[in-house]
């Protein structure tokens, strides 16, 4: 079954999925009003992109309940801000000098923006896997 049709119904389906199929670590904290994501990890012996399809699956969980995910990127990394980023995440606050650590927040999309996400994701991967199988 493909991530983005999976329903969750509490953020604990979503980690407990992340661990069980993917092999990636996952904690979250739900405050009410917003998730926090305080761990995203993917094992050493869990496939490249499993920590993607993971988050897939999270941002996919809070557009169909209608919460904005945030989370921190210690020390300010700027390759996880950037991988973050093309999740839907935005920096929050006030700019970071570098070294700082960056809290970036996600806003939860409608199921018409989460269609037209997917179409693009898709032809990414399409993409990496046609540019990986002719080198």
């Amino acid at each position: 079954m493909d991530v983005f049709y999976r329903k969750f119904r509490t953020p604990d389906d979503v980690s407990a999925w992340a661990g069980n199929t993917l092999g990636v670590t996952l904690a979250l904290i739900d405050y009410g009003e917003d998730i926090f994501v305080s761990h995203l990890q993917r094992q050493d012996k869990s496939p490249k992109g499993s920590g993607a399809r993971a988050m897939a699956g999270l941002t996919h969980f809070a557009d169909d309940i209608g919460k904005p995910l945030t989370l921190v990127v210690i020390s300010g990394e700027p390759r996880l801000v950037a991988y973050y980023s093309q999740f839907g995440f935005y920096p929050i606050g006030s700019p970071a000098r570098h070294g700082e650590n960056v809290r970036m927040r996600r806003d939860p999309r409608s199921a018409e923006i989460n269609s037209q996400f997917q179409e693009l994701f898709d032809v990414r991967r399409s993409l990496r896997s046609d540019l990986g199988s002719s080198a």
